[in-house]
This record gives C-alpha cells, structure tokens and sequence, in this order.
C-alpha cells in the first residue's frame, strides 16, 4: 500500500492537521484501520490522536482517496464528532481483536 499526500494543513483554530491523501498499490480495498496504521506510520502521527474522516474509492479504481484529522492530543479532539471517535475505536478495536485472534490460530497450528 502506497500512500501519497496530497496536502497537508494546519487548523490552528482547532488545534489540529488536516490531512489529504490518496492511496495506490492495493489488492483489495484496505480498512480504516489499516490506512490510519499505515498513515501514523508514514507522518509519525499519534495513533490515539488521529482519525480518519473520509475513505472513498470509486468502482473499479484501484486507488483511493481520504482525509484525515490528527490533533496533538487526545484531549483536543472535543472539536470531532462523538459517532466518529466512536467508529474509529470500534474499527482500531477490531482489528487488535484480529490480530490476537491470528496470534491464537498461528500458536495452535505451532503445537
């Protein structure tokens, strides 16, 4: 997966960087979760403090587009909307879940 930064602002009224990207080189449309991974990767961005408000890909592309929101603290993103933290943690939450359970499954094929 290939993320490409299209712009990157500063919201000093909000304390925050917005952020647009575009994202390439994919087999199969990647999850919120593992864009805002790889994005925190890639800018060095606080994983608690940033989240991803838009994923959008168009039918038969194989490329995508999103922004993001990264503040500098957790306690900063009062400006986002509840149901968004919300999703965010559902979907980070699922994917810790997925990789323990993958975790689980690799030990007892080990045994």
């Amino acid at each position: 997966m290939d993320i490409k930064i299209i712009s990157q602002g500063e919201n000093k009224l909000l304390h925050r960087k917005e952020i647009e990207f575009t994202i390439t080189g994919f087999e199969s449309t990647p999850s919120k979760a593992e864009v805002h991974k790889e994005l925190c990767k890639k800018l060095n961005l606080l994983p608690d403090s940033t989240i991803i408000t838009n994923l959008k890909q168009a039918f038969g592309m194989k490329e995508c587009s999103g922004t993001a929101h990264s503040y500098e603290n957790k306690e900063q993103m009062a400006a986002e909307p509840n149901y968004s933290k919300k999703r965010m943690e559902k979907s980070l939450g699922a994917k810790k879940e997925g990789a323990a359970e993958a975790e689980q499954k690799a030990e007892d094929k080990a045994e």
